[in-house]
């Protein structure tokens, strides 16, 4: 926050000094003297601000800020062209805007960052989310939302013409009824890894519960020869099974209907890590991991 300073002040200091008995004339005398001294101090006020980045740094050092300080709950940030600003720690704020080619970044699953009114990101910008964010009005991404196994939670309305990508949990609490869950998008979504409302991040902050939840269990897993999937999935029954490999390359599909058991066989399959990812409609609904060995 920024400071304003005020000007007050006086203060007295009453000074007594107590002289003992002269040996001359055996006279006692008491001095008191009152000195009387006059200073400034500051009065910090604050208020809500518009903070702008001015190089790329932490979140938390004040040199990042053109304020010199840390941005508080009420503040609203801006984060500059070719400024990087990571958030590795929890903080709340009132709105972010990142400016083309600006770029926030959450590097771990336990940085949480709160925005009371709207988050938005500008073409060419970037946020890379390992945490969470929880976005109290509208997001607007007009640049590339990437997630590393991290969520974003929306209370409003979720507009996208830029990508989203990566593995991220996006969680709308006023969805539309298909796939994508997101009000407005005419961007792209990464499929295979983008779900909706699945990993629990945003229970408790009144968004998840709103939106709609999918399930899917995977066994055996690890698996040999084949593996069995059963989707709960409460809109169009038909879904479709794809399965990816460490590279994202897909090397396997099936399709099926929702509440119902769907197997995928090995088909000589190499051992390894494998992820499974059910579309309705042509969008990403769920994934899990797959090991196969």
């Amino acid at each position: 926050m920024k400071l304003i300073s005020g000007q007050v002040g006086i203060i007295a200091n009453l000074v007594c000094i107590n002289q003992s008995t002269l040996p001359m004339k055996n006279i006692t005398r008491f001095l008191c003297i009152t000195l009387v001294s006059s200073f400034i101090f500051s009065l910090t006020i604050s208020k809500a601000a518009t903070i702008t980045s001015i190089s790329t740094g932490n979140w938390y050092a004040a040199s990042t800020w053109d304020c010199a300080c840390v941005p508080g709950a009420t503040d609203d940030v801006i984060i500059e062209a070719f400024h990087t600003v990571t958030l590795s720690d929890v903080a709340s704020v009132g709105s972010v805007v990142l400016n083309t080619s600006g770029t926030l970044a959450l590097s771990d699953n336990t940085d949480v960052l709160t925005i009371s009114g709207d988050f938005t990101i500008n073409a060419a910008a970037a946020c890379s989310i390992g945490g969470t964010i929880i976005v109290g009005n509208n997001l607007t991404n007009a640049g590339t939302l990437s997630g590393a196994s991290g969520a974003i939670c929306i209370a409003m309305i979720s507009t996208n013409t830029g990508a989203i990508v990566g593995t991220l949990d996006f969680c709308d609490a006023t969805p539309p009824p298909n796939t994508p869950f997101i009000d407005n998008n005419t961007g792209t979504v990464n499929p295979g890894f983008v779900t909706y409302c699945t990993t629990g991040a945003c229970t408790g902050t009144g968004i998840a519960e709103a939106n709609i939840q999918f399930s899917m269990d995977v066994y055996p897993n690890p698996a040999h020869d084949y593996v069995t999937v059963k989707i709960e999935a409460p809109l169009s029954p038909a879904v479709t099974l794809v399965l990816y490999d460490m590279l994202g390359q897909e090397v396997s599909r099936v399709s099926g209907n929702s509440n119902e058991r769907i197997v995928i066989e090995r088909n000589q399959l190499p051992d390894g890590l494998y992820f499974i990812s059910v579309y309705q409609k042509g969008q990403a609904i769920v994934s899990s991991k797959l090991l196969l060995e």
